[in-house]
């Protein structure tokens, strides 16, 4: 019996602290309490609406207004910045101030916390190549590399402001997504890309104190120990 106990009390830890991230479909649903609006690293002209696009550096760095600081790159080429229109680029709100993977640069995209944050997401939008749709696909990384979920949502490029852009999203109830990866395809092949405002869930929702959570793992040990002394003894 003492062999079983044991085993059970390592699967209540086990299932108390293995973790997962969970897609998010919309920025509410992520609750965020801070964000980075690519318009504080580049500012574009009100009259432009085409190339050539102000650019930034590939890598580059940025800091949010909570001081959380991030580390974003693609594959090769630099990085553009857009904002949104009535006629261009696509169908994010008109005034959204966008990143764009640039002209002819595919993603993945990739960003890099300093520090783990619990949940992040972004309106995705491609620049269709070929066809009008889509898949966007998230994926998040702990503090060791190892992936935390990855998932897809299909989409349709328009040029039509306010016409809706698909949200992409991920949340981890541990706090440690270390690393985004974010991408859009047609047809299984990398596109480029753009995003608007990085929605980020820093803090926890909702952390029980260290005593409750024992308290519980000890109630429901002790449960289990009660239905285990009513179990008849093996001969």
């Amino acid at each position: 019996m003492k062999t079983l106990l044991a085993t059970v009390i390592r699967t209540v830890l086990f299932t108390s602290t293995a973790q997962a991230a969970t897609f998010v479909d919309t920025r509410e649903a992520l609750n965020p309490n801070d964000f980075l609006d690519w318009s504080e690293l580049v500012e574009v002209p009100e009259d432009l609406v085409g190339p050539p696009l102000p650019t930034l550096p590939n890598p580059f760095s940025a800091t949010s207004p909570g001081g959380l600081n991030l580390n974003v790159s693609i594959p090769a080429g630099e990085f553009a910045r857009i904002d949104q229109t009535p006629f261009f680029p696509g169908a994010f709100d008109v005034g959204d101030a966008l990143l764009f993977t640039g002209l002819g640069n595919l993603g993945p995209l990739t960003i890099t916390f300093d520090t783990p944050v619990f949940g992040v997401g972004t309106q995705i939008q491609s620049d269709p190549i070929e066809i009008f749709d889509y898949i966007a696909t998230i994926e998040a990384f702990d503090s060791l590399g190892n992936s935390l979920g990855s998932f897809e949502r299909p989409g349709v490029s328009q040029i039509n402001a306010g016409g809706g852009v698909i949200f992409t999203g991920v949340f981890d109830s541990s706090g440690d997504i270390k690393t985004l990866v974010l991408n859009a395809k047609e047809e299984g092949v990398d596109v480029p890309f753009a995003i608007n405002a990085l929605s980020i869930r820093s803090v926890p929702i909702s952390v029980p104190e260290p005593s409750v959570i024992l308290g519980l793992l000890v109630i429901g040990t002790g449960s289990i120990v009660s239905r285990l002394r009513g179990l008849p003894k093996n001969n």
